[in-house]
């Protein structure tokens, strides 16, 4: 009789469990595992718990709900089921010797597993050992056909459970159509839908949320949509396909060769995208270049003035705005957005101007004056910010606020006394008593210019008298008029001093010495001759 914390385990098909009735009977203190059938049994009472050999206990996270685990080591048996969040075990010493069992095989496969000669009758009772000996010899082919047998019950509940689901599904929808609103509201459209089991479901829309028609334009790349109300909409096609930009790498990369700017064992992240990988590998940032605003200013009348010239000075500035550049690229030259501010206009006479174009007070040209000159600087503001070749921004590199560099015009105003030349014709009121010429007189002659004609001059026919009036001691020598087809002279050379000529506006005599040339009678012909005084 097995003690009271003795838990008797037995095991075998279930012809050998119905043929202990009429033999030694049901122990009621046993637990019967029936191979064939999947059953259990507490003595007579059918239990029908499945369960599984195992070779551990189960954890409560995996452990099944209505399982038995049976666990066999060594001398000992234990059952395991799980009890809500916990593990619930029986544990046995060991089957007693000599009870009651039964085998899974035949009785005559049973007694050839014990190695013994006994009869079909004998062979259903064998002791404790035998059973452990023949369990530890098919442990794995009775685990597996209990787990088969668990799998097919498994599979035939999930059959049962999609069969239960699908008749929800009898109300799918079968067919959308377009109607009425369910109020019949004028500015509602109705989508209806019309459900498997014969049901009619109704959305109302908006009419001008609801597309009426669509059309691609002429450019190819939009689409015109045309909602029920008259309202268009336009999508560009571009935004909906996918570029460099939004095509991503969609795990990390590491690279095993080269490949532009990356080297071996460089790492390619995760959603990358395939612009920003190009960039990586092929392009080399480079930091800007700024070149900064200039200013340059015109004298618009500048040049020599004789002396005595009454002038009022005008002047243009041109200001040109600073650039941001890099080596790389001469044509990614950018304005730096520097904007001129203040004009600082200022000239030799301590004159001054802010605007970038004007005027200078007016003064009178004189013997000792310096050359005239105007200068200016501009003041700008700070000018846009400055990136790299790539796009970073580089703040020690964007133009600050700050003022042009002096510039001065290249062209000045000077002063100098006129060079006067001039002839007579036969028949006009000539000169005859030439020692007496006066200011006026040279000053009528009607050429003036900053020295002798440096190209050849037409002296018309009949021209009896040619006159040069130069500053005294700008020449020394004799006066020749050449013809310069022939080298003909017009004629004899002869000198007057001291004649006292104006300048401009009736300014301040000086002396002058004028040569001339007096004929007896006029020149037969037009021609061209060339003058010096040497």
């Amino acid at each position: 009789m097995a003690n009271k914390n003795t838990v008797l385990f037995k095991y075998g098909n279930q012809a050998a469990y119905d043929a202990l009735k009429n033999s030694v009977g049901y122990d009621s203190n046993a637990l019967y595992f029936i191979e064939d059938t999947n059953r259990l049994y507490k003595g007579a009472v059918l239990m029908s718990k499945p369960y599984l050999i195992v070779e551990a206990v189960p954890q409560p996270d995996t452990a099944l709900e209505d399982v038995f685990y049976l666990v066999v080591k060594d001398d000992k048996a234990t059952i395991h089921f799980k009890n809500e969040d916990s593990i619930i075990s029986i544990e046995s010493d060991s089957i007693e010797a000599g009870s009651v069992t039964m085998d899974s095989l035949s009785p005559d496969a049973l007694a050839s597993t014990i190695g013994e000669e006994t009869s079909s009758e004998n062979a259903k009772l064998v002791t404790d050992d035998v059973v452990k000996k023949y369990v530890e010899a098919n442990n794995e082919t009775i685990k597996s056909d209990i787990e088969t047998d668990l799998k097919d019950s498994v599979v035939q509940q999930v059959t049962e459970k999609i069969q239960n689901d699908l008749k929800e599904y009898d109300k799918a929808f079968v067919n959308v159509a377009v109607g009425e609103s369910s109020n019949q509201e004028a500015d509602k459209i109705g989508l209806h839908f019309s459900t498997k089991d014969g049901q009619e479901v109704v959305v109302d829309l908006d009419k001008e949320k609801f597309l009426n028609s669509a059309k691609l334009k002429d450019d190819g790349k939009t689409l015109e949509l045309t909602m029920t109300n008259g309202d268009t909409v336009d999508v560009s096609l571009a935004e909906m396909v996918a570029d460099a930009s939004t095509v991503k790498t969609t795990d990390k990369i590491k690279l095993t060769t080269s490949w532009g700017n990356l080297a071996v064992g460089s790492e390619i992240a995760s959603d990358t995208s395939l612009q920003q990988l190009l960039i990586d590998a092929l392009s080399k940032d480079i930091d800007p270049i700024a070149t900064l605003p200039t200013a340059t200013i015109t004298l618009t009348n500048a040049g020599a003035k004789e002396v005595g010239t009454n002038i009022t000075p005008a002047y243009s500035v041109k200001y040109t705005d600073g650039k941001y550049s890099v080596t790389i690229d001469s044509e990614s030259a950018v304005n730096a957005g520097c904007t001129a501010t203040t004009y600082h206009v200022t000239d030799t006479k301590s004159n001054s101007a802010s605007e970038a174009s004007g005027t200078l007070p007016s003064f009178q040209v004189t013997d000792d004056m310096d050359p005239y000159k105007v200068s200016v600087t501009v003041d700008y503001s700070k000018g846009n910010d400055a990136y790299s070749y790539l796009g970073t921004k580089k703040d020690d590199v964007t133009i600050a606020a700050g003022t042009t560099t002096q510039a001065t015009a290249s062209g000045t105003i000077t002063g100098y006394r006129g060079w006067f030349w001039g002839y007579k014709l036969s028949g006009d009121t000539i000169i005859s008593d030439v020692p007496i010429i006066t200011g006026e007189q040279v000053r009528a002659l009607g050429n003036v210019g900053t020295s002798l004609p440096t190209s050849a001059i037409t002296l018309p026919k009949n021209c009896q008298e040619v006159f040069f009036a130069i500053p005294k001691n700008k020449k020394t020598g004799t006066l020749k008029v050449l013809n310069s087809a022939n080298q003909a002279p017009f004629g004899d050379g002869q000198k007057i001093t001291g004649v006292q000529v104006e300048g401009a506006e009736g300014y301040t005599a000086v002396e002058y010495d004028v040569y001339y040339i007096h004929n007896g009678g006029g020149a037969p012909d037009e021609a061209k001759y060339t003058v010096t005084i040497s």
